[in-house]
């Protein structure tokens, strides 16, 4: 998007956006790297790393809204990132 608002000079390219897509596609990158990684492997069964892996970038991102960006989490907030935590704990314990 950023190279066609380039092109149509509707957009300058910034350092900022570049350095930004960079940082943006290694964390992907090793996102993915590791998450097939973990399916070669045998630590556990394939049905429960998705779950667990999506629960971990939901804390994550949530951790680094809190720190970086001193957002504050409701109640209801709490209470589902709770249930989430209990529900991949539920995962892991029956399979």
């Amino acid at each position: 998007i950023i190279v066609i608002q380039f092109i149509t000079k509707k957009e300058k390219i910034r350092l900022s956006s570049i350095s930004g897509g960079v940082i943006l596609g290694i964390v992907n990158f090793g996102s993915i790297y590791f998450l097939l990684r973990t399916y070669a492997g045998n630590i556990a069964q394939k049905t429960t790393i998705l779950p667990v892996n999506n629960m971990a970038i939901i804390i994550l991102s949530t951790l680094f809204s809190i720190l970086l960006f001193h957002e504050k989490l409701s109640l209801k907030n709490v209470l589902g990132l709770a249930l989430s935590l209990a529900s991949i704990a539920v995962i892991f314990y029956f399979s």
